[in-house]
């Protein structure tokens, strides 16, 4: 049996995790991509204290570390994918799948059930059901070239190149930055198109069970996703990121370019106040939770709970 639990932001998805770990015999794999950075722990609401825990490296992949922590003790249960990388590495959609197929091998072969959680959904469609793939790698070159330009001009590359793919994105991808980065990178390559499988075809002797978790109101959304964002400033968010940016990191930096971060190095470094942070931050988690469910909703696979 293999799990795939995903769902909006604060809705409990590693604790039903868990148990599915501790009923079925399982292993847990993360599928948050701001929980793939190292050391970025409160901000992105790593589920465990990491000061507690070793970290157990099983391969070093093109600066990928691909190992687990144990939830409880020397025999407890295995997550894997947290701190897989630097925070100045970019991670895509289609590494994140090959590494996870790697990792969900290891685990059948030991006789267990992989669990995959988390609410990057993006991730987890690429992961269940393959699509067709250009299969091109990140030119990081040119990436590092595009990223000097604003939104605008980006646009209008993209325009150049393929208006009608332009014209067919959604408002919100086109005005996402590293989205309409990618589909330049892309546009500007030799087309590869291949089809990679579902993961039902990947590993055909296993049952497939994708479970979604949804608040049942937009009360309930920011509710919770208000009380999370205040207990994880009164942690130390604030002073975690502070820490990497003393230590040279750049608001730019892959790691540090999502919700949370953004908003505390903007109050770090005095364009808001820490009010106007705290605002933004939980204004920002709220307008996530519900592109997640817009998402997930064309997903007819995933069975809901409320």
């Amino acid at each position: 049996m293999i799990f795939c639990i995903t769902g909006q932001t604060a809705t409990g998805k590693t604790r039903k995790a868990i148990e599915l770990a501790d009923e079925y015999n399982g292993e847990l794999i993360n599928c948050d991509a701001r929980q793939l950075y190292r050391g970025i722990d409160i901000v992105t609401g790593k589920d465990l204290d990491l000061t507690t825990h070793t970290y157990n490296l099983w391969k070093q992949v093109e600066n990928v570390s691909l190992g687990y922590y144990r939830l409880k003790g020397e025999t407890g249960t295995k997550l894997w994918l947290y701190d897989a990388v630097d925070l100045t590495r970019p991670f895509s959609a289609y590494e994140y799948r090959t590494f996870v197929l790697t990792i969900m091998k290891e685990i059948i072969d030991c006789g267990k059930a992989p669990i995959v959680v988390g609410g990057t959904y993006f991730y987890m469609h690429n992961l269940l059901y393959g699509s067709v793939d250009e299969r091109i790698e990140p030119d990081w070159k040119l990436r590092k070239k595009l990223e000097k330009r604003n939104v605008v001009e980006l646009q209008n590359l993209l325009k150049k190149l393929d208006a009608r793919l332009f014209k067919n994105l959604s408002k919100s991808e086109q005005y996402n930055r590293q989205r309409l980065i990618r589909r330049i990178e892309k546009r500007m390559q030799p087309t590869k198109k291949i089809f990679s499988q579902s993961l039902k075809d990947v590993f055909p002797t296993n049952k497939v069970l994708v479970l979604g978790m949804k608040h049942a109101t937009r009360e309930e959304t920011m509710k919770r996703v208000e009380v999370r964002v205040r207990k994880r400033i009164r942690m130390g968010a604030i002073e975690e990121i502070q820490k990497f940016l003393s230590k040279g990191y750049i608001k730019n930096d892959p790691g540090l370019k999502t919700i949370g971060c953004t908003q505390i190095i903007k109050y770090l470094q005095g364009e808001t106040t820490r009010e106007e942070m705290e605002r933004e931050w939980i204004t920002k988690e709220v307008q996530y939770a519900k592109r997640q469910l817009t998402f997930m909703k064309r997903d007819k696979h995933i069975e809901w709970i409320d």
